[in-house]
C-alpha cells in the first residue's frame, strides 16, 4: 500500500499529537488546592481522587480511614475560591498582582490559579459535608387527595385507583417522609405501606412523568417548602494569609 503521509508529514503530525496529549495531562493533573482544603475531620484534600474518572476531584485524606468528608468537584470548589479570593481583593487588586504581572484575559488557566492560592497563602475550609435531604412538600391530607388524583388521572386509568393493594394516599406521604428525612427505602415506617410497594409506584410515576406533575402541584400548595436540592459543594471558607498588606482577607460566601 502507498505511504499517505511522507516522513516529514508523519513526524509533524506525530509532533502535533504529542503535544495536545502532553498538555491534556499536564493540565488534568494540576489541583491548584491540594492540601489547602482542611475537612471537618480535620484532615486536608488532595487532588487526584477518584482514579478512572473523567471529573477532576478532590479526596480527603480522613476518607480512607471512614470519614464522612466526601469528594469534591475540582472544578466548582477551584471556581468557587477563585470568586472569593476576587471579591476579597476587590477588582482592582484583583487585577494586577503584588508582583506587577496583570492576570491574562478571559478564564483563568489551572496554573495561574495555582500561582495566585500560593502567592496568598489560600486556605480554605468545608462547612458541611453531610448533604442531608431537610426538606420538602407537606404531606397530603384526605381532603387534598382528590386534587392528587386529578393529577394522575391525566395519565392513568381509573382501574389503577381501585385495583391496588396499598393506600395510595399514604403511600405518596411516605414517598414525601423520605424525601425530606433522607431515609433509605428500607427504613420507611411501616404505616405508609410496604416499603417495596411504596417505592415500585414511586418509580412507576416516575417513568410515566407524573411524578414531576405532583412534584409541582404540591408545592403550588405552600405547604412545606420545596423539595431539597443537594449543593454540588458545600459552603466554603476561604482564608488569605500571604496579603496582610491589603487589608481583612477573610470571608465566606453561603451556597
Amino acid at each position: 500500500m502507498p505511504e499517505v503521509f511522507d516522513a516529514a508529514r508523519r513526524a509533524q503530525l506525530r509532533s502535533a499529537v504529542e503535544g495536545l496529549s502532553l498538555e491534556s495531562r499536564r493540565e488534568n493533573s494540576l489541583y491548584p488546592l491540594s492540601t489547602r482544603i482542611k475537612g471537618n475531620c480535620g484532615e486536608v484534600y488532595t487532588g487526584g481522587g477518584g482514579r478512572g474518572r473523567e471529573t477532576r476531584l478532590y479526596r480527603c485524606k480522613g476518607n480512607v480511614r471512614g470519614c464522612d468528608d466526601v469528594y469534591l468537584n475540582a472544578d466548582e470548589v477551584e471556581s468557587e475560591v477563585w470568586e472569593q479570593l476576587a471579591e476579597s481583593l476587590g477588582e482592582e487588586r484583583f487585577q494586577e498582582w503584588p508582583s506587577g504581572r496583570r492576570l491574562s484575559p478571559g478564564a483563568p488557566g489551572l496554573e495561574e490559579k495555582a500561582e495566585l492560592f500560593s502567592l496568598f497563602d489560600v486556605q480554605v475550609e468545608a462547612e458541611n459535608h453531610r448533604f442531608k435531604k431537610k426538606s420538602g412538600p407537606a404531606d397530603v391530607a384526605e381532603e387534598e387527595w382528590a386534587g392528587v388524583r386529578s393529577v394522575l388521572e391525566a395519565i392513568y386509568p381509573p382501574a389503577s385507583f381501585t385495583k391496588t393493594k396499598i393506600d395510595l394516599r399514604l403511600a405518596l406521604n411516605g414517598m414525601l417522609h423520605r424525601l425530606r428525612t433522607g431515609i433509605t427505602w428500607t427504613e420507611i415506617p411501616a404505616k405508609f405501606g410496604p416499603a417495596q410497594r411504596v417505592r415500585e409506584r414511586q418509580l412507576s410515576w416516575w417513568q410515566r412523568g407524573a411524578w414531576p406533575l405532583l412534584v409541582a402541584w404540591l408545592n403550588e400548595r405552600c405547604a412545606g417548602t420545596p423539595v431539597y436540592v443537594r449543593p454540588t459543594i458545600p459552603p466554603l471558607r476561604v482564608t488569605v494569609r500571604g496579603a496582610e498588606t491589603m487589608g481583612p482577607l477573610s470571608g465566606s460566601r453561603p451556597r
